[in-house]
């Protein structure tokens, strides 16, 4: 099979970056092109990940880099051949022979060092205002010849399709996870994308508010209001995450997450993971306030329960979340923390899978809107 028979085969354009990398370079050898480095980026949307830049070589296989927004101003961007593809669309092609100019691109000087002795890089047309590019580079000591060079600039247009495609399927997956959470955004692409769809899960349930934040939002500007917010969030969200769990939702000050139980990671292990992301969170938040500035206090609630874990709303607006009586509890388990000055509240499905970790019980507790009451448990301080 030819290399442009195989991208134009719609399983090459469902293999993911990684995957995708390695095939090709495969292809490309096998048809008598001795590649010894490839490079390329796949362009998504994310809030903080501009693009996904892809390396080969064959003593490495394929390497990501997730190269962030602000890379594109730095100087090692500046100073690279991609700088020149995405403001320009301009490629180049390379003999690396020793000594180069001391101002040619760094990246040159570096494949020298490693025995390189020819460069190529072309421009990969992704959308009419987008662009990413496609670098090869060889060992072989005559470099590449007119026909491998041929062979190499034949493959770009349907590159170009195929990488196009790839970042469409990546910059989805990245705002389905942004906006979902990793788990939720995985199952909508997979299919679960009708009201109903969804599963019955077990897992540990987190509810966190901050506190007094109505006041805070009353006495400052939104400016400062939405810097306090993210700054918080960033700190919950990343203790949650550091953890494993998955945070399905913000609901103003609020934060809604699941540390799902599965055969990896089973009820007593989840349960440590919420305390350990509690106890995290806690100090960070403490670390993150500046002497003169007003203390970020939260309360958070931790419960066990089988949710239901999928899609709700109308026929046109859905909502991927967990619903069902314990996360109700979850929620009015955490408005009890400032009723009763904790900072986290387990419940007693929680407490009793963790037989280690020292607890205070503060007694049956009735839950606000609910018939149930549980019996709660705070955290002992470590000495």
């Amino acid at each position: 099979m030819s290399v442009t028979d195989w991208l134009l085969k719609p399983e090459t354009r469902e293999l993911n970056p990684m995957d995708f990398l390695n095939a090709l370079a495969s292809q490309v050898r096998n048809a008598g092109v001795p590649v010894d480095y490839i490079s390329f980026s796949v362009r998504h949307m994310h809030p903080e990940i501009a693009a996904d830049n892809l390396k080969w070589s064959p003593e490495k296989g394929a390497d990501v880099i997730f190269r962030k927004h602000s890379f594109v101003k730095s100087d090692g961007f500046m100073k690279s051949p991609v700088a020149l593809i995405y403001s320009e669309g301009i490629g180049l092609r390379r003999r690396l022979k020793s000594p180069l100019e001391q101002n040619d691109y760094p990246i040159l000087h570096e494949l020298i060092r490693l025995g390189h002795t020819d460069y190529l890089i072309e421009p990969l047309q992704l959308k009419s205002d987008l662009r990413s590019y496609i670098a090869w580079s060889t060992k072989n000591v005559s470099g590449f010849s007119d026909e491998e060079l041929s062979k190499l600039t034949s493959m770009t247009p349907l590159l170009s399709f195929v990488v196009a495609f790839i970042s469409k399927h990546r910059a989805l997956e990245a705002l389905l996870e942004a906006y979902l959470g990793r788990q939720a955004g995985q199952h909508v692409l997979s299919g679960e994308y009708k009201r109903g769809d969804g599963r019955s899960v077990d897992a540990i349930i987190w509810f966190s508010d901050l506190r007094n934040f109505t006041t805070f939002t009353d006495k400052h500007s939104l400016e400062q209001t939405l810097q306090r917010l993210n700054r918080s969030f960033d700190v919950i969200g990343s203790a949650i995450q550091d953890q494993g769990g998955e945070i399905l939702k913000f609901i103003g000050d609020a934060v809604l997450a699941i540390f799902p139980i599965s055969d990896s990671l089973n009820q007593a292990a989840a349960a440590r993971c919420a305390v350990a992301a509690a106890e995290n969170a806690l100090q960070r938040l403490k670390e993150e306030t500046s002497e003169n500035e007003e203390p970020i206090k939260v309360g958070i609630g931790i419960h066990q329960g089988l949710v239901s874990f999928g899609n709700v709303g109308t026929n046109n607006r859905l909502d991927y979340t967990v619903i069902g009586t314990p996360v109700n509890e979850c929620s009015r388990v955490e408005s009890l923390c400032k009723e009763l000055d904790e900072e986290v509240l387990l419940t007693d499905a929680v407490a009793k899978l963790l037989p280690e970790t020292k607890l205070r019980s503060l007694g049956e507790n009735q839950l606000r809107g609910l018939s149930s009451s549980r019996e709660l448990f705070s955290l002992v301080e470590k000495s």
